[in-house]
């Protein structure tokens, strides 16, 4: 079985499309898919899986020199387990 969280660059963002990611968002760490990319405005959209806020979607802006820990759709429980 694969460790996770995985850590991806944000070098090639498109790759982190599918996967999912915890947040913080409203000061409290938050599970959320990311479902698009742009990379033109630097930015992912991401939908959030739990909470009040579940289905919702919001945009949020990237480094492309950052690093970040991901997880995927067999290991999303992981992900909520860490907010």
């Amino acid at each position: 079985m694969a460790e996770y969280p995985k850590k991806m660059k944000m070098d090639e963002p498109k790759k982190v499309v599918g996967q999912f990611v915890v947040l913080w968002r409203k000061e409290s760490k938050q599970a959320a898919e990311i479902m698009d990319v742009d990379e033109g405005k630097g930015r992912v959209v991401y939908e959030m899986v739990s909470g009040p806020d579940k289905g919702k979607r919001f945009s949020a802006k990237y480094d492309s020199s950052q690093t970040i820990n991901v997880y995927d759709k067999e290991s999303v429980i992981l992900a909520a387990l860490e907010t």
